[in-house]
């Protein structure tokens, strides 16, 4: 009778023990479907943040014109702080950047001597203008047809321009390291800031594939194609007309102007002619210029892939950003500038924009979802040209804004 007790009471525990574990299970099942719940829910609102934020970039953009300078100073670029301010919208909150496009380098309209001032290999260099270009044949260390056909995942080249930064991935030579990680020492000219190495920006950092400047002069009015203009015509500006007939005369003798510098490289036109040539006319007749780097919103490093620029020069430029170039001229004035540096320099350059990258993070609760976005100022305002879905998924330290916020603004407060 005691041995069936026994018994009984062995089992009633074995079944307890069967019976909590399946509610603890059960229980835990529920808890990680609830965490499930709020994750995907935090996520929509952390998207919707981010979204907000893209629009609130937008309504400020739409009183940017391109008729005048962008710079550090105007209110796009104070929008957020560089990303320090948090802006509150009930629940959920976003922090936000404006960014100039004309503030990097364009790897679409770098040419070689550009690249191979940045933290690249000549292979790396080589490869790019081949993939981009429609010659058939490689250059010395790039790469055609006859490279990536050969490839397990075989494919052909695109001879265009760069569609997307991550594009480069599909290249010879490049890979994620070199889009994303600071430079190696051993890579050419991996030192562009003084200071230590964390300093050093990435690929990612320095470059872009989309920016565009109006080819406007002072006060928004529109600059002369340098090729149709006559003698008079450059008289009636300032410039001498010895120097004026000379110009002409290398048109007409030699072909069109291709680029400032062969306007520089005329006898007779010093730092002073220079300057009202920068600020009345252009080399071509588009309205749009691509790929050109602002002088008021560029940093160092950016500056520096600029052929003829020095350290000294890029830091005497940023010296006065905190004022603002109101006219390309003024970089005539720059310490270290001179008729030959210009002759190197002075076609990489404009002092406005009218493209403008957005970054984005939006946060709920414990989930933030990261953001960007291309805006082009168009006569009837800004619109988005391109989503991009940023390489990671926290993008604070590539964006290089600080961990935390620094103040809150509050858009809307739940009641």
């Amino acid at each position: 009778m005691r041995k069936q007790r026994g018994a009984s009471l062995v089992i009633t525990l074995m079944v307890l023990t069967v019976l909590t574990a399946l509610v603890a299970s059960y229980a835990a099942t529920q808890r990680v479907s609830a965490r499930g719940v709020i994750r995907r829910n935090e996520t929509i609102l952390a998207t919707r943040m981010a979204e907000a934020g893209i629009a609130r970039a937008l309504a400020e953009l739409s009183v940017q014109t391109t008729d005048v300078p962008a710079t550090v100073n105007d209110p796009w670029a104070q929008l957020g702080q560089l990303g320090s301010e948090r802006f509150i919208v009930g629940e959920g909150s976003f922090r936000l950047e404006i960014i100039d496009a004309g503030a990097f380098v364009n790897l679409n309209t770098a040419n070689q001597e550009q690249l191979l001032r940045l933290p690249l290999t000549t292979e790396q260099v080589d490869s790019l203008l081949d993939w981009k270009e429609a010659d058939v044949g490689p250059r010395p260390e790039g790469a055609k047809d006859e490279y990536y056909t050969q490839l397990e995942n075989p494919y052909i080249t695109a001879m265009r321009p760069l569609l997307s930064f991550d594009e480069l991935l599909l290249i010879k030579g490049f890979d994620p390291a070199t889009l994303y990680d600071p430079p190696a020492e051993d890579q050419p000219n991996p030192n562009y800031v003084p200071g230590t190495g964390d300093l050093q920006l990435s690929l990612y950092q320095l470059c872009t594939v989309e920016s565009q400047a109006p080819a406007t002069g002072i006060n928004g009015i529109n600059r002369t194609n340098i090729n149709n203009v006559g003698v008079q015509q450059m008289v009636q500006i300032g410039i001498p007309q010895p120097t004026a007939q000379a110009i002409v005369n290398r048109r007409n003798n030699v072909g069109t102007f291709t680029r400032f510098g062969e306007v520089f490289e005329i006898p007779g036109v010093s730092l002073e002619i220079a300057g009202l040539i920068l600020d009345n006319f252009v080399v071509g007749g588009t309205d749009v210029e691509t790929g050109k780097i602002n002088i008021n919103t560029a940093e160092e490093s950016v500056l520096t892939s600029v052929p003829g620029i020095t350290t000294d020069i890029a830091q005497g430029i940023i010296s006065r950003q905190s004022v603002g170039y109101q006219a390309l001229s003024e970089i005539t004035t720059v310490p270290g500038i001179d008729i030959q540096v210009l002759q190197q320099a002075a076609d990489y350059f404009t002092i406005a924009s009218r493209m403008f990258m957005v970054r984005v993070i939006g946060q709920s609760g414990q989930t933030t979802v990261s953001m960007q976005a291309i805006i082009v100022l168009e006569d009837d305002g800004p619109r988005i040209v391109k989503r991009i879905m940023p390489p990671f998924q926290d993008m604070r330290n590539y964006w290089r804004w600080e961990t935390e916020p620094t103040a809150d603004v509050i858009v809307w407060e739940k009641q």
